[in-house]
């Protein structure tokens, strides 16, 4: 497994400068704020020190200027639900070509696609027959981030949701339980693999619009 505590000891041990920006990044980082702006940007060149910052500056501000617009126009739970029904989509179609014959191989192809698109360093943490628990290292949205006290990884939840549900045929349940923006160093999705009826996928879309933290499910197109 990517040990990101590893590398980042050895960047701190090398640059007097990046060290510098990760002790003002970590002093940020021992509050939560409640009220953000352009700060939800924070030090991508910390939280990504082997995958690199090259795009990511303009993601994030994109990302940030449509989170603000559907925000305005709808409301958070829907600014979040539109931004991982965008990374169901792209799921689906990165890995619609996709020849793996197991779950294993699934999940292997997976991460060598995340990282040759500088998205993340996925690992399996846990995986049974009805459960999986994937982390996910130097984020394109979060890592580096400060502490918003929720978590913000609806994209890449999206893409991972999409991905299976292609490679399944059935509906997933998703539920990102660690992230940057909680104040975690990684980011850490729940994956319910066990067959999820429509009704059921429908329940708990209704039960998570009353919390935040919570990834949204979507029904499986054919």
């Amino acid at each position: 497994m990517y040990d990101y505590q590893k590398v980042l000891k050895e960047r701190i041990e090398e640059s007097e400068e990046f060290k510098r920006k990760y002790e003002k990044l970590k002093g940020l980082r021992e509050k939560e704020i409640k009220e953000f702006g352009l700060e939800l940007v924070g030090e991508p060149e910390i939280g990504r020190v082997t995958l690199g910052t090259e795009g990511v500056l303009l993601f994030r501000l994109l990302r940030f200027g449509l989170f603000k617009e559907l925000n305005f126009i709808s409301g958070s739970k829907f600014a979040n639900g539109m931004v991982y029904r965008g990374g169901i989509d792209i799921g689906r179609a990165l890995i619609e070509t996709d020849n793996s014959n197991n779950l294993d191989q699934f999940l292997t192809s997976l991460a060598e696609l995340y990282k040759e698109s500088e998205i993340g360093i996925l690992s399996v943490i846990k995986k049974s027959d009805e459960f999986l628990v994937i982390r996910m290292d130097e984020c394109i949205s979060s890592a580096g981030m400060l502490n918003v006290g929720r978590a913000i990884c609806y994209f890449e939840a999206g893409i991972i949701a999409g991905a299976l549900e292609v490679f399944l045929g059935s509906y997933v349940d998703v539920e990102e339980v660690k992230c940057w923006g909680k104040g975690d160093e990684y980011c850490e999705f729940e994956i319910n693999l066990r067959h999820i009826s429509e009704e059921e996928v429908t329940n708990r879309r209704n039960i998570r619009e009353s919390g935040e933290g919570r990834v949204h499910d979507r029904n499986v197109r054919g």
